[in-house]
Order: C-alpha cells, then structure tokens, then sequence
C-alpha cells in the first residue's frame, strides 16, 4: 500500500511485505511453439536441404516486456502490470549446403 505524505501525495511501495514477498513473485507465463518442416531431396545423406521454419506459429502474446502503472481505484492505489510486447510471429525459409 502506498504511504500517504500529504493532501493527494503519496509514495508508492511497490513490494509490501519485504524482501521474502519479493523473492517469491513470478513472472507472468511464457507459452511458444515453434516450428520446423525440412526436405532434403537425397535424404539425409544429400547436401541441399530446404527448410521451412515458423517461430510463434500460435501468436501468442507473451509477457517479455511488462509496464507497470499506478492506478487509483476506491480503495486506494494499486500496481496494475501490463503486457506491453513480446516476440510476433515470424517465419522464415532457407537453403542449407553441406560441405564435404
């Protein structure tokens, strides 16, 4: 809870309870697939492969970057964590050549 100092002025504290509260918080879930389709056309003993590769593929909205606002609700000030960015769905192809 945030310390009142005056009329409409307070000083937040961002984790009551002490340092016991603050090593037990978590971060907020992380959920990925990734994706990998190859074809090398001599098998696997060819040189050439062509790939296909997916990262993300179900777009999920992964928490990497969080902001933290102050937000006054009636019972006082509390500390609302929103996710802000993470990795988007990204997709490449490539060719991969084995030397000898």
């Amino acid at each position: 809870m945030p310390v009142l100092i005056g009329p409409n002025r307070f000083v937040p504290d961002v984790a009551p309870g002490g340092v016991e509260q603050l090593n037990s918080a978590r971060m907020p879930m992380v959920a990925r697939l990734d994706l990998r389709v190859g074809y090398g056309p001599r098998g696997a003993s060819g040189r050439w492969q062509y790939y296909l590769e997916g990262l993300n593929v179900l777009n999920h909205k992964n928490a990497f970057f969080v902001d933290a606002n102050l937000v006054n609700e009636g019972s006082g000030v509390t500390i609302r964590e929103e996710p802000i960015g993470g990795l988007p769905r990204v997709v490449t192809f490539g060719v991969r050549f084995r030397f000898p």
